[in-house]
């Protein structure tokens, strides 16, 4: 069986809150986070298909089972939304990007553990970026400082910090970059 990376669906929306669910930090010790990362903005079903009719949500399914998305939330009013869109006007104000610069907010990635290492977060991540890089110059999303996995899988995906506090990075990755880097990569 092989994987598929796809754009989501509206009826996969029920198994991606579940699946966002079962990997909040909240849920989890210390230990476990550490090993294996964590999520800290949580989406109901309800708001997954606010995302997926934005066409702004990629899936990774094995079968019938959905692994792994990637999405990113311009649409869902949480407070990881509006933190976001206060450093991103930070970040414009500082001259860290350009000002005119459209940026997609919240990015956030999951694969479940038993699919890590296949290169899954790269291919949903590329097909993410071909899939909005007409609508934002760049992706927005905060790292936890304490969430070794996510730090190493963002910044080996080309992520770069811009900004930090006690307790986050603020990265961005400027999307048509990326893809003609990936671009060459496939060469």
């Amino acid at each position: 069986m092989n994987f598929e990376i796809r754009v989501a669906k509206k009826f996969d929306a029920k198994s991606l809150s579940s699946l966002n669910s079962r990997w909040q930090g909240e849920r989890m010790d210390e230990d476990t986070k550490k090993k294996y990362g964590f999520l800290s903005a949580s989406f109901s079903e309800d708001d997954f298909k606010i995302l997926i009719s934005h066409e702004e949500v990629v899936v990774t399914t094995y079968g019938n089972l959905i692994v792994g998305y990637y999405l990113i939330n311009n649409y869902v009013d949480t407070e990881k939304f509006r933190l976001g869109k206060s450093i991103v006007q930070k970040i414009k104000n500082d001259n860290k990007i350009l000002s005119g610069c459209k940026v997609g907010l919240g990015a956030q990635v999951l694969i479940e553990i038993d699919y890590r290492g296949k290169n899954l977060t790269n291919k949903m991540l590329n097909l993410l970026c071909k899939n909005v890089s007409h609508k934002y110059d760049y992706l927005y999303s905060t790292i936890n400082k304490n969430n070794i996995q996510s730090i190493k899988s963002n910044l080996r995906n080309g992520w770069k910090i811009v900004e930090e506090d006690e307790t986050l990075f603020f990265v961005f990755l400027q999307t048509k970059d990326y893809l003609l880097n990936s671009k060459k990569l496939e060469r």
